[in-house]
């Protein structure tokens, strides 16, 4: 057993040689945890006793079984994990495969998700009335392992920080029905990665910002730019989006899916639009090039336009279309035709 204490935020609860049996007094708020038993035989629940990781939760070994944090209910159970939810190995089931009617499990990361192996199982149970939700603040590092599903219930996976999330995904796969959303006021830089292997939903919400430095950009469907789910991708009106890359971009159909807020080129290359652009708040071009493109796609403002690097309007037609002031400035020279 675990004996009842105040734990530090960074103390450290070591669970090592278990077997078939779950030691009791997970019940408390912990600091660290980490759970590494090499020998475990049995596939054992915590049935939701854990609650409270004041620190990270670190999964290195579930032997040839699995651990899961909940394996049935009928209610809604918050675990919150104020640190890292980290993996190296073993599997680890948010909501394990037995079945009971309507339960729903939410693990909010205050940290970073990061899996260098093993398998995160978001959900097993296949009742369709349950969920599980991963809400993350901070960044996602996927390096090996898999992340996957085999419930019939509802899975969600949300970015939800409150600063800047970076997902890297350099190995390790993606699969099954995992919705994904960027929440309102959360901005994630995807750099070069891609978050692919989902067959769910992909949304970002009114407010929330998407940065890629993918040539492709943001794409609508195919397995093309930054997302790659082949579920429904919704880039919701009022959204933000910012160009980081090196190599020559183009916006992607997702930009203009429907009408974005800012428009950010913060490039050392250039950035070609894909379709004709409206754009409902301002236009940055913080470094490099923005350029209408060959096919000369109109361009409509309704916010500033700010050039600090270079505008290519090739033959297009740009319209500023604001009800109040708007602002040319910047500390390049702009011709708009």
């Amino acid at each position: 057993y675990i004996p009842s204490a105040t734990w530090a935020t960074t103390s450290n609860c070591n669970i090592t040689g278990v077997t078939s049996t779950i030691p009791t007094g997970f019940n408390q708020t912990f600091g660290n945890v980490t759970w590494n038993s090499t020998g475990q035989n049995s596939h054992l629940s915590l049935a939701g006793s854990l609650q409270t990781v004041q620190g990270n939760l670190t999964i290195n070994s579930t032997g040839n079984r699995s651990l899961r944090l909940l394996n049935a209910a009928t209610i809604y159970l918050p675990i919150t994990i104020g640190g890292n939810l980290v993996q190296t190995g073993g599997m680890l089931y948010l909501y394990g495969t037995d079945i009971l009617t309507g339960g729903s499990v939410e693990v909010s990361v205050i940290g970073n998700l990061d899996i260098s192996g093993g398998t995160l199982n978001l959900h097993g149970n296949t009742d369709a009335t349950s969920s599980s939700t991963l809400n993350i603040q901070g960044n996602i590092n996927i390096s090996g392992g898999s992340i996957t599903e085999t419930g019939n219930g509802t899975v969600q996976l949300n970015c939800n920080g409150t600063s800047e999330q970076i997902y890297t995904k350099t190995a390790g796969t993606i699969s099954n029905t995992i919705n994904v959303s960027i929440l309102s006021n959360a901005i994630v830089n995807f750099g070069t990665s891609i978050l692919d292997g989902s067959n769910g939903n992909f949304i970002l919400q009114s407010d929330a910002t998407i940065k890629t430095a993918h040539a492709q950009g943001i794409s609508i469907t195919g397995a093309t730019g930054s997302v790659q789910v082949t579920g429904a991708r919704t880039y919701s009106a009022g959204a933000n989006y910012v160009y980081t890359g090196t190599v020559a971009q183009i916006t992607g159909l997702g930009l203009t899916q429907n009408n974005p807020k800012n428009l950010t080129i913060q490039s050392t290359n250039t950035v070609s639009l894909s379709a004709n652009t409206s754009i409902s708040g301002d236009l940055l071009i913080a470094q490099g090039t923005l350029s209408t493109s060959a096919s000369n796609y109109s361009f409509t403002l309704n916010g500033n336009f700010t050039n600090n690097g270079s505008f290519n309007a090739n033959g297009s037609v740009v319209s500023f279309v604001g009800n109040t002031h708007t602002y040319i400035n910047g500390t390049s020279a702009t011709a708009f035709r």
